[in-house]
Order: C-alpha cells, then sequence, then structure tokens
C-alpha cells in the first residue's frame, strides 16, 4: 500500500491503555497510529521516561503520524490564552515522537455570525500554525460534516489559503466528507498536497441526520463509497497515512488485538479494490 496505513487509538476504545494500544496495532500490521488521546502519551512518559516510550514504538515498528489537538477555533482569547501552555507541552511531545499531523477540528460556531466565526477561526488557525511551527507540526484542519459552517474540505480549503501559512493543511474524515454532502468530483478541486491526513471509515445508508460519530462502521463494511474515495485520492497523488478512526462501543466491547486485525483486513480490502 502506497498510502501508509495507519490506526487511530480511539478505534481500539477510550479506555484502552496506551502500550496495549500500541502493541494491539503492530501485531495486526499497521506501521503507524495516529494519538486520538494525547495524555496517554504524557502519562506513559512521565511514570517510564520518553526514552522507554520511543524504544517500544521502535521494537514494535510504530510511527506516530499525528495526534488530536483540539478544536479551539472559536475559543474566547481568553480561553486561548489558558490552553496555550497545555498545547505547547503537548506539541513538544508530538515532536519528540516525531509526529507531524495535529489535528484541529472544526465544530459549530454557536451563535455568532458567519463573517464573524471566519475571522475567529482565520486568527485562530494562524496562531495555532505559528505554535506548531516552532514543534515542525503542521496544522491539520477537519471540517466536521454536520456543522453549520466551514463543514466541508472546499471551504475549509478556501480559508486555508486566507491564513496563508506553510504548515496548515487538511485532514479529511470519509464519513464528515459524505455527511457533509461532498461528491467525490469535489476532491478533483483540491491539491492532493495540501491534505496532510486522510481518516478511513464507513457508515451504514440512513438519513444524514440520524447519522452520528458512534454510527460508524468499518472501512467496506457500510454504504459510502468507500473505494470511489480512494480510488479517486489515488489519482489525485495522494500518498500520506489512511488511519483508521472508528466510534463503535460494539467495537470497544471486544478485545483490542482482535479489533486492530479487524481493522487492518478491512482497510486491506478497501485498498486492494481501490487498486492501491
Amino acid at each position: 500500500m502506497a498510502m501508509r496505513s495507519c490506526l487511530n487509538t480511539i478505534t481500539l476504545g477510550p479506555d484502552t491503555e496506551l502500550e496495549e494500544s500500541l502493541r494491539a496495532a503492530s501485531e495486526a500490521g499497521f506501521g503507524a497510529v495516529e494519538l486520538f488521546s494525547i495524555e496517554g502519551a504524557e502519562g506513559y512518559a512521565a511514570a517510564s521516561g520518553m526514552h522507554v516510550l520511543k524504544t517500544l514504538l521502535s521494537s514494535l515498528s510504530l510511527d506516530v503520524v499525528g495526534f488530536v489537538l483540539g478544536g479551539f477555533v472559536y475559543q474566547s482569547e481568553r480561553e486561548f490564552a489558558d490552553s496555550l501552555p497545555g498545547m505547547k507541552d503537548s506539541m513538544s511531545l508530538a515532536m519528540d515522537l516525531g509526529a507531524t499531523n495535529a489535528l484541529l477540528f472544526i465544530p459549530s460556531k454557536g451563535e455568532i455570525s458567519r463573517r464573524a466565526a471566519r475571522e475567529m477561526a482565520a486568527r485562530r488557525i494562524g496562531e495555532a500554525a505559528d505554535i506548531a511551527g516552532d514543534y515542525g507540526l503542521t496544522i491539520g484542519l477537519e471540517p466536521i460534516g454536520k456543522a453549520d459552517y466551514l463543514n466541508t474540505p472546499g471551504e475549509v480549503y478556501s480559508l486555508m489559503r486566507e491564513v496563508d501559512a506553510r504548515n496548515v493543511a487538511l485532514t479529511i474524515d470519509i464519513f464528515h466528507f459524505f455527511t457533509g454532502g461532498c461528491r467525490l468530483a469535489d476532491l478533483e478541486k483540491l491539491d492532493a498536497g495540501d491534505i496532510s491526513l486522510v481518516h478511513i471509515d464507513d457508515a451504514p445508508d440512513l438519513p444524514v441526520e440520524e447519522l452520528e460519530d458512534s454510527k460508524r462502521v468499518l472501512p467496506g463494511k457500510g454504504d459510502m463509497d468507500v473505494v470511489g474515495f480512494l480510488s479517486k485520492l489515488k489519482s489525485m497523488g495522494y500518498d500520506a497515512p489512511l488511519s483508521v478512526e472508528i466510534f463503535s462501543r460494539d467495537l470497544w466491547g471486544r478485545p483490542p488485538s482482535e479489533v486492530a486485525r479487524m481493522a487492518k483486513e478491512c482497510l486491506d480490502s478497501v485498498a486492494g479494490e481501490a487498486g492501491i
């Protein structure tokens, strides 16, 4: 697979310990992980030492491609200022682990106007990019399909050009892509080099209003055109990670090693159908 196979640790459950997640991902054949919660890595490094964590990753032949930074684009000045120390600590640890992508998702704007939301988002993204640059990280902007503004890659791509920072890119989640009303042709309006990460998942054929994160299923097990999406990425020249990210209580009730194996098999299956 030219595109790197990656497992987002949330797929194995929010209560799964970091080391168990890493071992499960490695044994299943993944070459990389995306940390849904950086706190697990921070706790592990504090208890055992950063060198122990890095040795563990090396022994498992795993890379950390990124982590979820948060969704603070509409925070007040005070809220953002208060979050900066923790943000910098997380970025520092991610840099030490060799990560390159800091995921910043864009939630609903709430009561503020579209104009105010756009101005605030541009400012926050620019500020986050400036900080991330000090740690060699790219801010991966993830549009949320059912959010009330900036909910598609095309809209966020336009905002990225306004921000004009070298270390800002798109993180595209297949689930949010389709629930945001996008079509495969919309991918052609993007430059593959501006996409830093893709979340791969699937969902059943339900009305959009009924589709929530918890309804996600493994790629190829639902009714979204995952194979077509991957084929389009391939034709565009995308060659960055594919990170399986599922929020399923059914999967969380199974052993992490079993879930990781199922995720890798499903990823390999749809990638093979897409000719990757």
